[in-house]
């Protein structure tokens, strides 16, 4: 079952989303240079008006930010050493991922200059360049549920720290002191850190042991658990190990990711995207016009002419935007069957959001969509793109609508039985609502 939005838009006087010279885009269809406006950008903007708790985070800092979070939550102090040791193992965690030997080696050399520049650095400065160094080299898509679970294989890393600070203070407890009552707090704090260790520590306090006895019973009963009461494994998996094991837990996953999907290098873990969308352009030809503007300094009373001048470049026109939504992956990929609240959260999105949002404080542009063609259906999607091959010559607008229903008439032809049903939205005509796209959207 397939969802499809057909959208005309017309844009006033904008530049919301522009090429690497600060110029609104453009692209040469049917031999007239039209105005563009990305699939990357439409896709960000709507991804961004979704509900909170409808988004993942997408960053490179994940690692960094959990490094971060380990070290302020602990009440644990970490010597220098131990920081080190922390923070290499981590280092290693992300960038030692290969298997083959060679490239193993090379990975093994970049952790090791790192370390290198990082001894180098006075104490004061080494946090900052621990968090940086943690970064990872791509943007990647999780859900803080994901994050946690992520969190949680580096915390229990850091556990080792902190038990092993208490097992060898009762160590050392031991043989300063010839009571074993003396231990007794430590042994509490030991507990409060891993409930996991009262029986043990019960049961050390309840014997008469002398000095040397106690040690023995310390270093044999005591051991350094997780908190599910497992022994701690001192050595750090390899990020990719970790997500893949992370990912395969089949959480489920967030509505950003279950519609526009997300990319791993691994095979398998990659979350196919529910959504097509192509990029936006002007029905009809369009040029670019320059704006000259100059800015006066207030306090320069004797300067009568400009402190500052700058052009920017800005276009208009009239836009057809396509984006489809399979609903069907987006079940798979949300790991259920009532989509209703995701197709109310992605429609309301798509129809506020269908542009971009480039330098909206002096150029603002943003506007309703001014028709909207739904198509819900099981034949297969297509882009109207190709009724604008033959530019709209005047009377942009409605002369686009018309395009769009002439070629909709021809789709349905074609398909005759298996014809998707379909909804108008025209803003003149005062007919259809929000409500009425959301409902029909869910097919209702």
């Amino acid at each position: 079952m397939y969802l499809q939005f057909h959208i005309l838009s017309g844009f006033p006087i904008h530049s919301m989303n522009c090429d690497s010279n600060g110029r609104p885009k453009t692209v040469e269809i049917g031999g007239s240079l039209r105005g563009r406006i990305s699939s990357q950008s439409l896709k960000r903007n709507i991804r961004l008006a979704f509900p909170e708790n409808a988004k993942a985070t997408r960053s490179k800092m994940v690692i960094s930010n959990i490094y971060k979070d380990i070290i302020e939550e602990s009440e644990f102090i970490l010597t220098e050493e131990q920081r080190k040791t922390f923070f290499e193992a981590i280092l290693t965690s992300i960038h030692v991922t290969a298997t083959v030997t060679k490239d193993k080696n090379a990975q093994i050399k970049k952790v090791e200059k790192i370390m290198k520049d990082y001894l180098a650095l006075p104490i004061e400065e080494q946090f900052d360049f621990e968090f940086n160094k943690l970064k990872e080299t791509t943007l990647i898509f999780l859900t803080d549920e994901e994050i946690d679970l992520i969190k949680s294989y580096y915390q229990r890393f850091f556990l080792t720290f902190e038990q092993e600070f208490i097992f060898n203070s009762l160590i050392s407890s031991c043989k300063e002191s010839k009571k074993s009552d003396s231990l007794k707090d430590l042994l509490e704090l030991t507990v409060d850190l891993n409930e996991d260790y009262s029986e043990v520590a019960a049961a050390i306090l309840e014997q008469d042991l002398d000095v040397t006895t106690l040690i023995k019973a310390i270093k044999s009963e005591f051991k350094i658990l997780t908190p599910e009461g497992k022994k701690l494994d001192k050595t750090l998996p390899s990020l990719l190990v970790i997500r893949k094991e992370v990912l395969e837990t089949n959480l489920g996953t967030s509505m950003d990711v279950g519609l526009f999907g997300r990319m791993f290098a691994s095979e398998g873990l990659q979350t196919e995207a529910a959504t097509f969308v192509s990029h936006s352009f002007t029905t009809h030809s369009i040029y670019i016009e320059d704006d000259y503007f100059i800015a006066a300094d207030d306090l320069d009373t004797g300067n009568t002419g400009a402190s500052h001048l700058d052009t920017k470049e800005f276009s208009s026109g009239v836009y057809y935007s396509y984006i489809g939504l399979n609903l069907q992956t987006l079940s798979d990929n949300m790991k259920k069957e009532d989509l209703d609240n995701e197709i109310e959260a992605f429609v309301k999105s798509l129809i506020s959001n269908v542009s971009g949002s480039g330098k909206e404080h002096g150029i603002f542009g943003k506007t309703l969509p001014d028709f909207i063609l739904i198509e819900r259906g099981d034949s297969s999607p297509r882009n109207f793109g190709q009724a604008f091959i033959e530019p709209v010559k005047k009377n942009f607008l409605e002369d686009s609508k018309s395009r769009i229903l002439e070629y909709k008439e021809s789709t349905d032809f074609f398909f005759g039985e298996d014809k998707p049903s379909s909804l108008i939205f025209n803003i003149s005509e005062r007919k259809t609502t929000l409500v009425d796209i959301i409902n029909f959207s869910q097919g209702k």
